[in-house]
């Protein structure tokens, strides 16, 4: 039982909700990426990429994406270790189906601030990005 320093009465446990946790994308350890695989240009890209961290099994091949399209995704170095599970922690850059409305999810990235060892630029929609 949990009790409170001061009264000596049993605190009551309060449940969280969503609400009360912080929005937390897992992040990757960028200090073991040796390089950045781009599948499409990102100068010609129109919009925002979504970033995500994914788990692969290898360090510099291609990981499986099932979800939407893959756009680029991050080599990791020799260095790199693996977790408990054999896998490996890299970023990944990618767009869903639907992702063609103005603004951006909150994983959204600017495609051409994507570079190695650097956190990517966060996705500001601005009126002139919709003429381009």
């Amino acid at each position: 039982m949990i009790t409170n320093q001061d009264s000596k009465r049993p605190s009551r446990l309060r449940l969280f909700t969503w609400r009360d946790l912080p929005i937390v994308y897992p992040r990757c350890p960028i200090g073991h990426e040796r390089d950045v695989v781009f599948l499409e240009d990102p100068v010609t890209a129109r919009g925002y990429w979504r970033e995500a961290s994914a788990w692969s099994n290898w360090r510099t091949r291609r990981p499986a994406w099932l979800s939407g399209q893959l756009l680029a995704y991050a080599v990791l170095d020799t260095s790199t270790f693996r977790d408990r599970a054999g896998l490996f922690l890299r970023r990944v850059w990618w767009r869903a189906p639907h992702d063609q409305y103005p603004g951006g999810p909150i994983e959204a990235v600017d495609p051409t601030s994507i570079e190695v060892r650097c956190p990517s630029l966060r996705w500001m929609w601005r009126a002139d990005s919709e003429a381009a």
